[in-house]
């Protein structure tokens, strides 16, 4: 097995993100897949897959991969904007709470877990129903 910080590793991730960016996701997909039987604990490739998922409205796909990739490498700050950008696109509202608390309890530094919750706030903030008083997301 390639190490993960071989030669081949980082030019094939390079090769990934450009196909990305052009818009070529399943020839992206195809090379996660193979870098995948190689390197398969590289929280990278969830990433990438979160990405292409997210740009491909595939919410639920891209919540999966980026949760995967957070196992692999908790810490990563990134990991966790990219999972609150994907539920912010994608899942209703119903699952506020738990990705909150996901994100509050997550180790990532007070600084950035502050921003992230702040900007899940704003996405999710409740507002009250005139002659109802029921919360809801808006």
């Amino acid at each position: 097995m390639l190490p993960l910080n071989s030669d081949f590793i980082k030019k094939s991730l390079k090769s990934v993100s450009n196909d990305i960016n052009s818009g070529k996701f399943s020839s992206a997909v195809q090379k996660i897949h193979e870098l995948s039987k190689v390197a398969p604990r590289n929280d990278v490739l969830y990433f990438e897959l979160g990405r292409i998922y997210i740009l491909t409205d595939e919410f639920s796909l891209a919540v999966h991969n980026l949760k995967t990739a957070i196992l692999l490498n908790p810490k990563e700050p990134i990991l966790w904007q990219a999972l609150l950008n994907a539920v912010i696109l994608g899942l209703d509202a119903d699952h506020k709470a738990e990705y909150r608390n996901k994100i509050k309890n997550s180790p990532i530094s007070g600084s950035i877990k502050q921003k992230l919750l702040s900007k899940f706030d704003k996405k999710y903030k409740a507002v009250t129903l005139p002659h109802h008083g029921v919360p809801i997301a808006k």
